[in-house]
């Protein structure tokens, strides 16, 4: 869904998508031309295809990271787990049955990772570092019950059979980066993904990459995981034994307010994925992000945080949207501002208006800490797919509840510009949805809003307003009336 996730956000108009395992002697330091990778899989252990990647592993003397699920572990299986360890790669923790685990009880999920890290202490001697959730679906119960950092990855979709070798080995090598985590499969007959590593890795080699496990690629990029984050990549923070100084504009970018009247979140940004994973100190209703404006995004900004979540067995990926027109602080309140829900159906990307299903939403993202975030560009009241370079995110946080600032108002006398809607001096795909809401008798507007609202000038709101506004956003007139 993370796909998913850069699709919609990336066609906005659509919508109206983080040692102790690690083999103890050894240790890296980061130079400051070394690139490192770790390839991760999913779904072993098995006799046949796992023995078939270690295989290709140890003819380039290269490791990985082996996510177990615990229904696959026998006494057989577990010979091909036990001999990737003792090549110097790592074994991690995918569950015990490969559920939703989105959808259980606290006592359920720990049922799902306890026995899994028994199984897999009794193969290593070693407790797991890491786990990756079942389909990338987690909820708050998840980090709450699971006291290890979460991995994701950039994939190549090698679970679907129609993936070629030589397409996945492709994706895997145009996601390549300096801290990158590699999503793969091992499951019993991938025989395609066995041979896309016939080109990934000695490509990865040539480009001077080494190819290390997890807890070795956090050590050599200078970073602690954090059990409440989930990874797919590890940005580097340190250049040999002592952290690189951030020339000066970077460190204007990235200044962390002090002030004592609020609570700073984590952020790093994924350049594969284009977004920012962002984590506030705790669940919130109220979620603070500070921006950064080059002189060229004049016109203001747009963007969405997200997390996804199943339902009925359907995985949901619900996107809060904001919008900003200058530098600054961005409130996202999750109990009033629009949420986008997203899904997919028959390999198509869909969104849904049901509103029980987005008030299972509302509630899920005032339960959890982490977030993923994407940034659009909005100038001359038009917009770009993700913008990275524009608009930046500096910081997220939290405010105490004293000192947390009301929404602002909607003042009857406020003159809003013709397709603005919501009054916020940008007219982008949001506006869409209020008109839509409204025309639907979901929302009322105000005097105002209907004088903005009225896009051809007929003196009544309709749906050749809305019509109109569809076409003015996607630059298929250039005026509003």
């Amino acid at each position: 869904m993370y796909s998913v996730f850069r699709r919609i956000s990336a066609a906005a108009s659509a919508l109206t998508v983080l040692l102790s395992a690690a083999p103890p002697d050894i240790y890296l330091v980061k130079a400051a031309d070394t690139k490192y990778i770790a390839l991760t899989f999913d779904d072993g252990p098995n006799t046949s295809t796992t023995n078939q990647v270690l295989d290709v592993l140890e003819e380039y003397n290269a490791k990985a990271s082996f996510f177990l699920i615990g229904d696959n572990i026998n006494e057989e299986s577990a010979k091909a787990a036990k001999r990737a360890w003792e090549m110097g790669c790592e074994i991690d923790n995918h569950s015990k049955s490969h559920s939703y685990m989105s959808e259980m009880s606290s006592e359920e999920i720990k049922v799902e990772i306890e026995s899994v890290n028994e199984q897999i202490y009794d193969i290593t001697g070693t407790y797991p570092s890491f786990f990756r959730p079942p389909y990338i679906s987690v909820s708050a119960d998840m980090y709450d019950a699971i006291d290890v950092p979460f991995i994701c990855g950039a994939g190549c979709d090698d679970w679907d059979e129609k993936v070629t070798a030589e397409q996945r080995a492709e994706k895997v090598l145009s996601q390549a980066q300096d801290g990158q985590i590699i999503l793969l499969h091992d499951a019993q007959g991938n025989d395609q993904t066995v041979e896309a590593l016939k080109t990934i890795i000695p490509e990865l080699q040539k480009e001077g990459y080494t190819l290390v496990t997890l807890n070795e690629l956090f050590q050599a990029q200078g970073v602690t995981p954090d059990e409440d984050s989930m990874y797919s990549v590890v940005p580097c923070a340190v250049s040999g034994e002592e952290k690189s100084e951030p020339e000066e504009d970077e460190q204007e970018e990235n200044d962390i307010p002090d002030n004592d009247d609020i609570e700073n979140g984590k952020l790093s940004y994924d350049s594969v994925n284009m977004s920012y994973q962002i984590s506030v100190p705790k669940p919130s209703d109220q979620i603070f992000l500070d921006l950064k404006f080059s002189d060229e995004a004049k016109g203001g900004a747009s963007g969405c945080i997200a997390n996804g979540f199943t339902k009925d067995g359907v995985y949901y990926w619900a996107m809060l949207n904001w919008k900003a027109a200058k530098n600054g602080e961005v409130m996202l309140d999750i109990g009033k501002d629009t949420i986008t829900l997203a899904y997919s159906e028959d390999g198509e990307d869909r969104t849904t208006d049901d509103e029980e299903l987005i008030a299972e939403a509302r509630k899920y993202l005032k339960g959890i800490k982490n977030f993923q975030a994407q940034v659009w560009w909005v100038g001359d009241a038009s917009y770009n797919s993700i913008d990275t370079t524009n608009v930046k995110i500096r910081n997220v946080y939290l405010k105490n509840p004293d000192t947390a600032s009301e929404p602002e108002k909607d003042p009857e006398e406020k003159d809003f510009i013709t397709g603005d809607i919501n009054g916020s001096g940008i007219i982008d795909v949001t506006d869409i949805t209020e008109l839509s809401l409204a025309l639907l008798g979901d929302s009322e507007l105000s005097a105002a809003r209907q004088k903005a609202a009225d896009v051809d000038g007929d003196g009544a709101v309709t749906l050749a307003d809305l019509a109109r506004l569809r076409q003015y956003l996607s630059k298929k007139t250039d005026s509003l009336r």
